[in-house]
């Protein structure tokens, strides 16, 4: 037999009073309480605010450029970036932003707009194992691998990765490839960027400094006359200073331990027929002696912020035959420094 359920639900309608309903039914506008709570807030109720226009990006830079034009399409870019537009200077930046320590400088670097200026597609602020673009400034800042001159608070130091890479593969005097850096205090980002007295004043020096570097480098002087830092780290390596500076040099890059050579950027030192030399103590000498010894001339350049993969500026020497043609890669893509130092004094006296 089947059983059915059934749920009966009793619901209780309230009946609405004569009076209550023809409350409800009188329209809101014979309320004016009502109304006004209504109207008040439409009233008050702000418009949405536009949106900021986007800032129109910067031109970018014609590769064709002359050094003058190059120079002063980086001011007005310094100018707008977050530095700038706060007046500072480069070396009060570079002071303030640049960490000493191993780290990310993304963001850093970011907030003060320093990623509009540095471009190269090789400039890297993330950390890859030991290196980014703050590596020459953490060397700079303590005793760099390969020491050449030291004098007041400016060091000469002989690069790693490739050095002389830009003068061509046969090019036989590449270990005379030098680097000139400012200690912390006096460091600037790059000389195409606005400069202040002060920093055109620490440029000048610099290229004096390298004229003196290359003529002790000529006579091969003892090491008792490169500065305190060579002398200090002379001694840490149990070499006497009365030994040559083209012979520290050398032994320098002879001694470098493998670690450093195979990481990054590592380390190769190739001759004109593409052989690395790099742990040939004789061919180092042999290289260092014919540049230092025969008829090539100090020639000083630096690469522009869109080349650079270095934050800290560094003036590169590089020793070259005075009846040749500037070698293309440095024709290319490095200008000239005597000719920036020119052209900024010429802006300071206009």
């Amino acid at each position: 037999m089947t059983v059915f359920y059934f749920n009966i639900y009793i619901i209780k309608i309230r009946s609405i009073e004569p009076s209550t309903a023809s409350h409800l039914r009188t329209p809101l506008s014979t309320h004016p309480t009502m109304m006004a709570g209504i109207l008040t807030k439409t009233v008050s109720k702000a418009p949405a605010p536009e949106p900021a226009p986007e800032p129109a990006p910067e031109p970018a830079l014609d590769p064709s450029s002359s050094l003058k034009e190059r120079m002063s399409y980086y001011k007005k870019l310094w100018n707008t970036i977050p530095a700038g537009t706060k007046g500072m200077s480069q070396t009060e930046t570079y002071a303030t932003t640049v960490p000493l320590e191993p780290v990310d400088c993304t963001q850093v670097f970011t907030a003060q707009g320093l990623n509009k200026v540095f471009t190269c597609d090789r400039f890297s602020m993330k950390m890859m194992g030991p290196y980014n673009c703050n590596l020459l400034g953490r060397q700079s800042a303590l005793t760099p691998d390969v020491l050449v001159y030291h004098h007041k608070n400016f060091t000469v130091l002989h690069p790693l990765g490739q050095p002389g890479l830009a003068l061509g593969a046969d090019n036989a005097f590449k270990a005379a490839h030098m680097m000139i850096v400012a200690q912390r205090g006096d460091s600037t980002f790059n000389e195409l960027l606005p400069s202040t007295p002060e920093e055109i004043t620490s440029l000048e020096e610099r290229l004096a400094l390298g004229a003196v570097v290359t003529e002790k480098m000529k006579t091969n002087a003892p090491l008792s006359e490169c500065g305190s830092k060579v002398i200090a780290k002379a001694k840490d390596m149990n070499v006497p200073i009365t030994t040559g500076i083209r012979d520290f040099v050398q032994f320098q890059i002879s001694a470098m331990p493998d670690e450093l050579r195979e990481g990054r950027p590592g380390y190769l030192l190739n001759d004109e027929n593409g052989v690395d030399i790099a742990k040939n103590s004789v061919k180092i000498t042999e290289m260092l002696t014919a540049a230092f010894t025969g008829n090539l001339e100090l020639k000083i350049y630096i690469q522009g912020p869109d080349k650079n993969t270095q934050a800290q500026s560094h003036l590169h020497m590089f020793m070259l035959d005075p009846d040749a043609d500037i070698p293309g890669a440095v024709a290319r893509d490095y200008h000239d420094v005597h000719e920036i130092y020119k052209l900024k004094m010429a802006d300071m006296d206009a």
